[in-house]
């Protein structure tokens, strides 16, 4: 007698429990990397913002010298948008109508030199007392004579639920305008 070999059923697809198991292990990795993928995309906006700030007062600095006229940099909320918007200073007018007022400053504009800030973004300005919100108003102006900005301030931008801001964008009246990471509190982006 011969003994033949029972042929294997092949099996195509998976079972309805490996398809779980399969479904389980993935859930458990999105919800590990999900939150690492939020602040990498949290560090890179504001990042970009901070660039984006220096590209701005330096662009308005190089218009006041261009247009020999001062510029004005200031920070404005419109309806739950922020920005910060560079603007040629208009010259006193003694004798003007009330045609040639000028117009209110606002985030919807696309005349002036602007930034839009993120929504998750804020910024802060370094005082005595430590960092806090800036307010809306008038940051700095830029002479065209001197080529330079009337103050030295630092502005911090990070995420609006921090104390310590994530970038610095710092003004100086005789070196100009940059950006750095901000690694402790008394750094100075050196």
């Amino acid at each position: 007698m011969r003994f033949i070999p029972h042929q294997k059923r092949l099996s195509h697809g998976f079972t309805l429990i490996e398809s779980l198991i399969a479904l389980v292990v993935l859930a458990i990795t999105c919800s590990i990397a999900f939150p690492s993928f939020q602040k990498a995309r949290q560090t890179i906006l504001v990042a970009n913002q901070s660039a984006a700030l220096t590209s701005l007062f330096q662009l308005a600095q190089s218009r006041a010298v261009k247009e020999n006229r001062p510029y004005i940099v200031s920070l404005v909320s419109d309806n739950d948008i922020d920005c910060i918007i560079a603007k040629e200073k208009a010259p006193a007018m003694i004798h003007a109508s009330a045609s040639q007022s000028t117009q209110p400053l606002n985030c919807h504009q696309t005349k002036a030199l602007m930034v839009r800030l993120d929504k998750h973004v804020t910024v802060k300005q370094k005082g005595e007392q430590g960092w806090k919100a800036q307010t809306d108003g008038d940051l700095f102006s830029i002479d065209f004579r001197t080529q330079r900005p009337n103050i030295n301030l630092t502005l911090g931008l990070g995420a609006k639920e921090t104390k310590q801001p994530d970038y610095l964008v710092q003004v100086r009246q005789y070196l100009g305008f940059g950006h750095c990471k901000n690694k402790s509190q008394n750094d100075a982006c050196s």
